[in-house]
């Protein structure tokens, strides 16, 4: 046993340090695709671009997929960049969730080594780690990094933009790396409209205000990095531009609904807490890096270091503009969360070094350690809202003192006087050396979880299992009752809805306003139906906002034989007899759990 674990000392240290940073990130960035074939595609954003590449690939709209896409330009309007990788997933892998979510995962894994790169260029090696490991375990970026959507695509070439800019800046190789910004910016632009544009803000900022003596060789790099970067995205946006807005070069302007987004809220999404929205998520998001990544922000800014500043600049462009609409988005913080974290490493390696004082490295910790329970818990964030809302209202009562507001106090009591035992017993040096572990090993426990076990559950509305039904009992004519477009089931019938060829009749019916109609209008809308018809219900698009009871609904003659968290399907009675005593059909769901299937 002795001669074992002497074995793996050896082995552990004839490997250099910054090769075990790299192969713990590549562990970090492997996990991702773990369980990434999870069901279910999530019903809006996942499933419509999985549906556009899906048409992209069987139609051959590899420029423009409006024809193949659900609600046309509603899809097609953004950037095509994931659709085609997606596209060539696709082909690879086969029309499923995988392929779906591949390249996200692909681009949140190389993020990790984007962040590296840039904070061992920028700093050392361990700041690199400590960045990058800080970024890819917030429970935000791992839940995007494994869902197929545009936003980690684009943030990974935000932060290779970002990188190449500060390398730049950093080591002064005569604008080597300007091309290669371009480049990425173009590919940011391609990735989703708009937001890269936020790190050419960030490189102006830094030329104004940033101190620089040379500002004249600055700005001809913004705007060679710019002008390359349009020439990469803008064929795409021209071609549609042509021939869908006429021409119109605000086309892609008022086709974002830009001004709702940033003055009204988009599709209901405002932001209750104003300014304030993203300073919460930042917390409930990064916890353990915000204490760090303040002082890092202010440290950066005061020492004007050239490189640095522009990451804080970068920092502060986006989470300022991201604040200041009313759209609240938590997704729009992946690309503030980049160079935040590279500052909170930074700042954690230099608290940790030798020489530095204690009191400020205890009072970080103590704020970490404040920021952890405020993101525990929702129930207690609630009670502290409603406990303070009633103190500026001058509404004080016994009241507002409500279970869960007792709970987070004495949990912040217990944890605050355990916190100052451990501090007097333990000395500074012990602090520095085992702090950056006792962060990120949790972290990384909390991540394995979610993509172990929590992730593989928590999504499951049963659309694959919905279809897998089907199929068992040989159903053909669906009717589908629910107030609007469902992209996941498009997906999983193969387009059947939007009049894509397939084995499935789909008619969907949309339930009347008054919610007391809703079996009288099943009833009529079925009577008129074959036998073998099979009535698909909604349960989340009769009421917006509300789950039904599909039995309180239940057209006549009628019964319940699937049900799952978002759907549920009734046949007509002698039909259950007939699809009961065929090979195969299995439990029906309710709710995700067992139910029996009827034998009537």
């Amino acid at each position: 046993m002795r001669s074992l674990l002497s074995r793996l000392s050896d082995l552990y240290t004839s490997i250099p340090t910054q090769y075990w940073y790299l192969i713990i990130l590549g562990m970090v960035g492997a996990l991702r695709f773990v369980n990434l074939g999870f069901d279910d595609m999530q019903a809006w954003d996942e499933a419509v671009y999985a549906v556009r590449s899906m048409g992209m690939l069987r139609f051959g709209e590899w420029i423009d997929q409006t024809s193949v896409s659900i609600d046309g330009l509603y899809s097609s309007f953004h950037p095509p960049l994931y659709i085609w990788l997606t596209g060539i997933a696709q082909a690879l892998f086969g029309f499923n969730e995988f392929a779906g979510r591949f390249f996200s995962a692909a681009a949140g894994t190389a993020t990790l080594f984007v962040l590296y790169e840039t904070g061992r260029a920028l700093d050392k090696p361990k700041t690199g780690f400590i960045g990058a490991m800080l970024f890819g375990l917030s429970p935000l970026v791992t839940f995007y990094s494994r869902q197929g959507q545009l936003d980690v695509t684009m943030t990974f070439f935000v932060a290779l933009t970002m990188l190449l800019i500060a390398k730049e800046l950093a080591l002064h190789k005569a604008g080597v790396q300007w091309i290669s910004a371009g480049l990425a910016l173009g590919l940011a632009l391609l990735s989703r409209s708009f937001v890269g544009f936020g790190v050419g803000l960030a490189f102006l900022i830094w030329i104004v205000f940033g101190g620089v003596t040379d500002r004249r060789k600055y700005y001809a790099a913004l705007a060679k990095i710019t002008l390359l970067g349009l020439l990469l995205a803008a064929p795409w946006y021209v071609y549609m531009t042509i021939k869908h807005g006429g021409g119109d070069p605000l086309f892609f302007v008022a086709g974002s609904d830009l001004w709702t987004r940033i003055a009204v809220g988009f599709e209901g999404n405002v932001k209750a807490l104003g300014p304030l929205y993203y300073v919460n998520q930042l917390i409930l998001v990064l916890p353990l890096a915000v204490a760090w990544g303040a002082l890092g922000l202010f440290r950066a800014i005061r020492e004007r270091n050239s490189s640095w500043t522009f990451i804080s600049i970068l920092f502060l462009v986006f989470f300022v503009v991201f604040s200041a609409v009313r759209s609240k988005l938590a997704v729009y913080l992946l690309p503030t969360l980049v160079p935040f974290s590279l500052l909170a490493g930074r700042e954690l390696v230099r608290l940790t070094e030798p020489g530095n004082r204690r009191e400020v490295l205890i009072t970080a910790i103590g704020i970490t350690l404040l920021c952890v329970f405020w993101a525990l818990r929702q129930e207690w964030r609630d009670a502290v809202r409603e406990a303070l809302a009633s103190l500026v209202s001058f509404d004080i009562g016994l009241h507002h003192i409500t279970p869960p507001l007792v709970t987070f106090l004495l949990a912040i009591l217990i944890g605050g006087l355990l916190f100052v035992v451990w501090i007097r017993r333990i000395e500074v040096q012990r602090i520095c050396r085992y702090l950056v572990p006792v962060l990120l090993a949790p972290a990384f426990l909390v991540m394995v979880l979610h993509i172990v076990w929590i992730d593989r559950f928590r999504h499951v509305d049963g659309a694959h299992a919905l279809v897998s039904y089907l199929s068992e009992i040989r159903a053909a004519n669906l009717i589908v009752a629910g107030y609007e477009r469902n992209p996941q089931l498009t997906y999983y019938f193969n387009g059947a809805d939007i009049g894509w060829d397939s084995e499935w009749t789909i008619r969907r019916i949309v339930p009347p306003e008054d919610s007391l109609q809703f079996r009288i209008w099943l009833t009529q809308e079925m009577q008129n139906e074959s036998r073998d018809a099979v009535l698909i219900i909604e349960k989340d698009k009769f009421i917006r906002y509300t789950v039904i009871d599909p039995m309180r609904i239940a057209p006549e003659n009628y019964a319940l034989a699937f049900e799952s968290r978002r759907y549920a399907v009734f046949v007509f009675v002698p039909f259950v007899n007939l699809i009961a005593n065929r090979k195969g059909t299995g439990a029906a769901l309710r709710d995700t759990r067992p139910i029996e299937k009827l034998h009537l």
